[in-house]
């Protein structure tokens, strides 16, 4: 997808919509799409509020795509206000949102370092063909602690 096929899109700079922090939002969109010369994915955040009586849309581009975590790469932000909320505070869940995500990254990556998981499962399977094939789980030639004669 590129950035010129997002509706709302205008291409002239001089043209194009800025929410205040102070108007009603109806949601906070963030979608990966081409940039407008199709070099680069970038994320855009899309903020579609209520400006008079007309439901209008800023496109914000918020940068390289690779630039955000992996969680987040695979799953734009979405929030839908409704009304509800403000442009500005829906800014700040959404950031708060983009934050969290890369929290969970470092704490994924951090169990997987701590992780015995695999080693204990090689272990596991170790043991059991030693049981099937009738083999000493105490090491070669030991039978109950004692040596053999």
């Amino acid at each position: 997808m590129n950035v010129k096929d997002i509706p709302g899109y205008v291409a002239d700079l001089d043209q194009r919509p800025v929410a205040l922090d102070d108007e009603k939002c109806f949601a906070v969109l963030e979608v990966d799409a081409r940039t407008e010369d199709g070099k680069a994915v970038h994320r855009f955040q899309l903020i579609d509020f209520l400006r008079g009586n007309t439901r209008t849309r800023e496109i914000r581009d918020l940068n390289k795509l690779k630039l955000f975590s992996v969680l987040d790469q695979g799953m734009p932000y979405r929030h839908w206000s409704l009304l509800e909320h403000t442009v500005g505070e829906c800014k700040e869940i959404a950031n708060a949102a983009r934050e969290r995500g890369k929290k969970r990254v470092a704490e994924m990556l951090e169990r997987q370092a701590k992780s015995t998981l695999i080693g204990d499962a090689i272990t596991q399977a170790e043991i059991k063909a030693k049981v099937l094939r009738k083999e000493s789980q105490f090491g070669p030639g030991k039978l109950s602690g004692t040596q053999r004669q």
